[in-house]
Formats: C-alpha cells, structure tokens, sequence
C-alpha cells in the first residue's frame, strides 16, 4: 500500500470511539457504527474530505481475522470497480493476504484502519470525483486479484499460482524437494524464489492455502490460468 500523508480523520479506537458512535457486543464480536470523518492530502489528488456512514465488524477471532466494513448510506456505489465485496456489500480493503500481513505488523484496531480504511475511503473518495482508477493502484476484484496479488508477492507468473498454493499447503520440508514455482527448474529449497515463499508463509496456516487454492479451482476459468 502506497502511504500517504493524513491530516485528521476521525478514526474509531476503542478509547474514544463510545463517545463518537455507537458501539455493541454481538454473539460473534464487537459491532461499530457511527461517521468517518475523511480529511487527507496525498500528492495525487490533494485534500479530499469525506463524511462517510460506517458499521464496523471486529470477530472474535480479531487479530487472526481482519475485521469487516460496511458503508451505510449508499455513498459508495455497490459495485466491483468500487471494490465492493458482492456477497454481503463489505468493503474490499485489499487481499486477503494484505490484511493479514497488516494484522501481523500490528494488532490494533487503531492501526488496521489507518493501514487499510483509510487509504480505500481516500481512493474512494478521489474516484467519486474524478472517476478513473483508484488513486494508488488497485488489484483485479475478487478471485482474479487473489491470484494477481500471490504472483506479484512471489514474482511468479499467474500461471503458476496455483501450483504455488499446492506448495504452500505442504509441509515445508516436502514442499522444499519440489521444483519451485518461478519456473527456473530448480528446487524450490535451493532456489531464489523461497525467500518470498517463507515470506508468504508466515501470514497463513497450511490450511488456509489449501483453502484458498479449493476456492480458486472452481473460480471461473479465466482464474485458473
């Protein structure tokens, strides 16, 4: 994510966010909702300021599971090149992978906005302007960016991502004897390319690649290159 230079937004934190918006226990977590108050620069697009009508789900499982963002108001068209999740109209903040790797750097709510919120409401904001393309680069939405997202992470080809998945999934001394997903013809333990693999590892359990690699074999096969 390209950073940015932020003036004041009004950010939900667990200390003052009782006193800015309404805040709920749920059976499976902690319910936000209440007004972002956007007012940014970046050299891009300048200052943006946006008033934005925000719920905010934080599972229990809160770090191991990023929160989910909905915009309430209909100020955010519910479409995919507003990167807006179809299923159940969530805010795409990123991939999945970029999430976690956020959550890793640190487990504050706090933090995960301002890493991943508020640059999505800034892009946001900039493009219902502007139009065009989101402001710092974006991913493909939905399957097609997963598979977007791993290759450029591992400096593979597209192609080669669900092979990656494969390895991912295994055990790393098994996975390590196997030829390596760069297309080198090396092993994948004696090759370059593993520095990025072990990287990638530690943002996700064995499980959830094979996981990830189920959900994008029945993608459609523009997917499964």
């Amino acid at each position: 994510m390209v950073s940015a230079y932020f003036v004041a937004d009004t950010i939900f934190t667990l200390t003052d966010v009782s006193t800015q918006c309404g805040i709920a226990r749920t059976l499976t977590g902690l319910l936000v909702e209440g007004n972002y108050d956007l007012d940014a620069i970046h050299a891009s697009a300048g200052r943006i300021t946006h008033r934005f009508r925000l719920s905010i789900t934080v599972p229990r499982t809160f770090p191991l599971e990023p929160p989910a963002v909905f915009e309430l108001d209909g100020a955010i068209p519910r479409t995919p090149d507003y990167h807006v999740n179809g299923g159940d109209g969530s805010l795409c903040l990123g991939s999945p992978l970029a999430l976690m790797a956020a959550l890793q750097s640190s487990a504050d709510l706090a933090d995960f906005l301002s890493a991943c919120l508020r640059p999505f409401l800034y892009a946001v904001a900039v493009k219902l302007v502007q139009g065009g393309d989101f402001v710092f680069g974006e991913l493909l939405h939905g399957s097609a960016g997963v598979v977007q997202d791993l290759a450029a992470r591992l400096a593979i080809p597209e192609s080669a991502v669900m092979y990656a998945l494969s390895l991912l999934g295994m055990r790393k001394r098994v996975a390590n004897k196997c030829q390596c997903p760069c297309g080198s013809g090396r092993r994948l333990g004696t090759c370059p390319t593993n520095i990025a693999v072990r990287s990638v590892r530690t943002l996700a359990s064995r499980s959830w690649f094979k996981a990830q690699r189920h959900a994008l074999s029945i993608a459609p096969a523009r997917v499964r290159k």
